[in-house]
């Protein structure tokens, strides 16, 4: 029988938010949120917590570097 897991699950809600904030704020590519927001996924919550904030300061540094 087919069984999916509850981390398919939470990826897959994750997913689905993420588009639909795209295109309520009007993002042109919802596909890199998406990426990151997969790329942020971990085990448990607090982790997938710390590496997203870890990744909007990398972005951030990232660009005032660029700047």
């Amino acid at each position: 029988m087919f069984h999916v897991g509850l981390r398919t699950l939470k990826t897959g809600l994750v997913v689905a938010l993420s588009v639909i904030i795209s295109e309520l704020i009007g993002l042109e590519y919802p596909f890199f949120v998406v990426m990151t927001a997969i790329i942020s996924m971990d085990k448990t919550m607090v982790n997938s917590l710390k590496m997203g904030r870890n990744r909007v300061f990398g972005t951030f540094l990232g660009a005032c570097i660029g700047i």
